[in-house]
């Protein structure tokens, strides 16, 4: 149990912002990721308290709104390359009808 503990508290620590260690995104998000897939119980509310503790520090919210409205984005064009490739798949696997 100790080295559960011990293990989340490291990962936790590696999910926030500033001092002592500054990670950088990619790897508070890989520490998030990784919190989710072996603690699943609690991930929504380590969310919200994180959330929750973001929104008290104003000077972060221009870099997580951009970082969300280019997520977002991200994800509409994936999913928009994703549609017409399938479609596309489907024209080219139908026989020719004559």
């Amino acid at each position: 149990m100790a080295t559960s503990t011990r293990l989340k508290t490291c990962l936790y620590s590696f999910t926030s912002p500033g001092a002592p260690m500054y990670p950088t995104r990619a790897v508070r998000h890989a520490a998030w990721d990784a919190l989710d897939m072996l603690y699943p119980v609690g991930r929504y509310p380590r969310h919200i308290i994180s959330l929750f503790f973001r929104l008290l520090y104003p000077w972060y919210w221009p870099s997580s709104f951009w970082n969300f409205i280019k997520s977002c984005i991200l994800t509409v064009f994936y999913s928009l390359l994703r549609l017409i490739f399938s479609s596309w798949d489907k024209v080219r696997s139908r026989p020719m009808e004559q």
